[in-house]
């Protein structure tokens, strides 16, 4: 009760934190005895932290004093509660702790118990397996001041100062902003390349940009480059320009200067007309009223300006390339923005206009107003033949019949495709218009397909009308048919004389359709295969291995118990070995092990001779299932061999304690896997425990042991 208690607590407390404005859709759920420190941190769960860590604090406390001084120790004096020992921070978790936390009280917390973990990132132990990081570099993401002084107080510095203030800024407290510009000496061109450096989507907020330019004012010449300026219009600071252009901070740019200011209207047709109006107003002076989109920006500004045909007849640039004039009308399509379309056409000309290509864009928008305008303006009145299949196959996806007809007066090629689509979709009646008008027919599969769409009706038109498009020959049909246990459709495929064999009672019998088994058994002759019992066996489903066991003579193979041991179905396990004589392989009791499926690997011991490999044991290892492998290790041992050491450090870090533990790996062999992992030659073995590059389990007192 107490393990369940704390899956619901878990499950509640994950959906009440608010996680940086996230959707619910983003919220990551992980099972309560598969938590860690570092999970936790890096999906700034931190009032579960702190839950999680009272749970646990006293268990690790206990264990680490008494039960892990006396390792290594062997199957006999393992202590089971080891296996709810989680260790309750590690190095890399500790980054995200430092990054994520805002709770003063538990970073003070914290330091004082973990204070090794600390001393160790003060050092900057770097691995082969992960790189190093800067507490107090981190600690500034938090945005607490108060933790940053901390911080400081106990002597931890700052590596690269452009790193410092750039996570400053992006956690948005102008106090901590302020408490980092006094830790080290910023230039403007710093300054400049931190607001730069940010993506649009991450973009620090406008207030702590003017609040540092604002500060460094006092200080030094404010020189802003185009390039800045371009970002910040990019992000919509508009009181931030306002102040650039009202404290006249001096402007730099590497391009010729009537390029560089061109470009700034460029990049408002994506913020917004306010922007757009803005940038126009103050800088069109300076470029002598020639003021206009380059062509590549044709198409945003044609949505930005909506149906302002003056304003876009202003700015919208004369000699547009045919590729960009395409874009723009191709927009005004999709948009299903006739006025837009027709201005389009008519201040570029007919000459912009000429391809299919608009054609096409007008046909997958099935806007009849549009397809009728565009009709009749392109003379050829033929789909651009690279896009003609796919434009086809569109409009049959949506069944929309009123533009096929256009299409099909065209007079354009077709393809069986465009019917196998339409029916697949359920979209009969275009079904229809393509049958009686067209001669392509369908695709030979197209039956089975509509099958396993559940397209009746679409089905019964085809047999009756297009039978001689099908493959009779395919047992494609038959089989989806019963293996969606459709026994009217079955008997109707049969009587078309669709082609069937063994497949057909192996799809009902792994699809757990036990009516459409004891039809084919009882009406047909071609029975199923051993497959039939090995599927079943391996979804459970127990009613159908007894049918087949009992009428039929086909039997199975060791795949059946094999797929009941992996997946847990312990009533089937015990039928398997009452009445078949297959017996399993170490195959299905390898993958028992990983799936932790103690009760059928306890039967399979307790009943039969099979047993399990190292790989097996490996497999449990790598999932942490350790109860279940002390129980295969007592039964069977394993001698410390250097072929599992090898395989196990090969794939997982995280069960060298278990191993050692039982004394199955030597002291030595770990040093110098350990010595292998990190770069360092410094490192005190004694205090691995504070470095999960090496191992996220602890090792304590190592040297001692």
């Amino acid at each position: 009760m107490e393990i369940f208690r704390h899956h619901i607590l878990v499950f509640k407390l994950l959906w009440s934190f608010d996680k940086d404005d996230k959707g619910y859709s983003e919220i990551s759920i992980k099972r309560w005895d598969r938590l860690s420190f570092k999970w936790i941190c890096k999906n700034r769960y931190m009032n579960l932290l702190k839950y999680w860590m009272s749970i646990h604090y006293d268990l690790c406390v206990e264990l680490e004093r008494t039960v892990l001084k006396k390792l290594p120790m062997s199957l006999d004096k393992y202590d089971e509660r080891l296996d709810l020992y989680t260790p309750l921070i590690n190095f890399s978790g500790l980054q995200y702790f430092l990054r994520y936390n805002t709770d003063f009280k538990m970073l003070t917390d914290i330091y004082e118990n973990f204070n090794s973990y600390f001393q160790l990132a003060m050092k900057l132990v770097k691995s082969n397996n992960s790189k190093s990081y800067n507490v107090l570099e981190e600690a500034c993401f938090s945005g607490n001041k108060q933790i940053v002084e901390f911080l400081v107080d106990k002597g931890f510095t700052h590596q690269i100062k452009h790193r410092l203030l750039n996570n400053a800024c992006v956690s948005n407290n102008i106090e901590t902003v302020d408490y980092v510009m006094t830790l080290d000496t910023f230039t403007i061109t710093e300054v400049n390349q931190i607001f730069n450096g940010r993506s649009d989507k991450h973009a620090i907020k406008e207030d702590i940009v003017i609040h540092v330019y604002q500060k460094m004012s006092s200080q030094t010449e404010i020189i802003i480059s185009i390039f800045t300026f371009r970002k910040f219009i990019r992000n919509n600071y508009m009181k931030l320009l306002n102040l650039i252009l009202t404290e006249k901070y001096t402007f730099k740019t590497e391009e010729p200067e009537i390029i560089g200011y061109l470009s700034l209207l460029d990049e408002t047709v994506q913020v917004g007309l306010e922007m757009f109006y803005f940038v126009q107003k103050h800088f069109s002076d300076i470029i002598s009223g020639s003021m206009v989109i380059t062509a590549n920006r044709c198409s945003e500004l044609v949505d930005l300006l909506g149906h302002d045909f003056e304003l876009l007849a202003k700015y919208y640039p004369k000699n547009v390339p045919e590729y960009e004039a395409h874009k723009s009308q191709a927009d005004a399509i999709k948009r299903n923005n006739l006025k837009t379309l027709q201005w389009l056409v008519a201040f570029e000309g007919p000459s912009k206009f000429n391809t299919g290509i608009i054609y096409d864009y007008a046909l997958r928008g099935r806007d009849l107003d549009i397809i009728h305008f565009v009709s009749s303006k392109y003379i050829d009145k033929q789909i651009y033949e690279g896009e003609r299949t796919k434009t086809i196959n569109a409009i049959a996806q949506v069944g929309d019949i009123q533009v096929m007809k256009i299409i099909h007066d065209m007079g354009c090629e077709f393809t069986p495709e465009a019917m196998t689509i339409a029916a697949r979709h359920g979209h009969l009646e275009l079904v229809k218009f393509l049958k009686e008008n067209r001669t392509e027919g369908c695709q030979p599969y197209t039956v089975a397909w509509c099958i396993q769409a559940g397209q009746t009706e679409v089905v019964d038109y085809l047999l009756e009308n297009c039978l001689s498009f099908l493959d009779l020959k395919s047992i494609d049909p038959i089989k989806n048919a019963c293996r969606l246990g459709d026994l009217p459709m079955l008997i109707k495929l049969l009587r078309y004389g669709f082609s069937i064999d063994t497949g057909a009672m192996d799809e009902a019998a792994a699809a757990y359709q036990l009516h459409i088994v004891d039809y084919l058994h009882q009406n047909r002759t071609e029975g199923c295969s051993p497959h039939a019992i090995n599927q079943a066996s391996f979804n459970g489903y127990i009613e159908i291995v007894r049918y087949l066991s009992e009428k039929r003579k086909e039997g199975c193979s060791h795949i059946a118990m094999d797929g009941a041991i992996q997946n847990g179905h312990m009533e089937l396990l015990k039928y398997l070995h009452a009445n078949r004589t297959e017996g399993c392989s170490h195959v299905g009791i390898d993958k028992a092990i990983a799936n932790n499926q103690f009760e059928t690997v306890r039967f399979v011991v307790e009943n039969r001779r099979e047993r399990w490999t190292e790989r097996g044991i490996r497999y449990g290892l790598e999932k942490k299932n350790f109860k279940l492998v002390r129980y295969c290790l007592k039964n069977q041992p394993l001698e410390p061999t250097t072929e599992l050491t090898t395989e196990i450090f090969k794939n997982t870090k995280l069960t060298n304690l278990f191993l050692f533990n039982l004394g199955l790996i030597e002291k030595q062999v770990i040093i110098n896997r350990l010595k292998a992992l990190n770069t360092s030659n410094t490192i005190d073995y004694d205090q691995v425990i504070f470095n999960s590059n090496l191992l996220d389990l602890p090792f304590p007192n190592l040297s001692n042991t």
